[in-house]
């Protein structure tokens, strides 16, 4: 899918969603209404969001919140710092945390993970199971989000680093 709304945006004329088409994995009506009602963003923050939404305990954090354009480089940016270190956590969370603060006037919560998997959305499903499997990180997924950001990032050795932001 390629975003033709808005002339003014960096995103018009860019990929924003892409689904391979795996056996077994194909569309379903579900889904394709999922895509068409996910928030604007980039085809990784898209992907993220997604694989959120596909879950089937159905968090409400992306339903009940609204897509938050800094949170979004945010995250992208957390994931970029894990992908840097090689290693997944909560990497100068003091001061990301002080500077969402001033930024967005809430406070925030960070969820973070890592996959192998080589596609974007396969990896983007993983990275929402793992979460699903820690019970600290499904409550914050799970909570109501009034803002919240996603994105995810692919190293040079193919592993994806992906993190969430909600902020209150």
């Amino acid at each position: 899918m390629i975003d033709l709304t808005d002339s003014e945006s960096e995103l018009h004329g860019q990929v924003v969603s892409a689904h391979p088409f795996t056996p077994g994995q194909h569309y379903t009506v579900r889904g394709t209404k999922l895509v068409l009602g996910l928030p604007k963003g980039s085809v990784t923050q898209r992907a993220l969001v997604y694989a959120i939404r596909l879950h089937p305990a159905a968090p409400s954090s992306t339903i009940d919140g609204k897509c938050h354009g800094y949170l979004c480089k945010a995250a992208r940016d957390s994931s970029q710092l894990m992908a840097n270190y090689g290693s997944v956590g909560h990497h100068d969370w003091g001061t990301r945390y002080n500077e969402i603060s001033v930024r967005t006037g809430r406070s925030a919560m960070e969820v973070a993970a890592m996959s192998g998997n080589p596609t974007l959305i396969g990896a983007a499903i993983e990275l929402v199971d793992q979460w699903y499997g820690s019970p600290a990180h499904w409550g914050i997924i799970s909570a109501p989000a009034v803002i919240y950001g996603f994105d995810l990032v692919r190293d040079a050795a193919g592993t994806w680093w992906g993190t969430g932001l909600f902020a209150n």
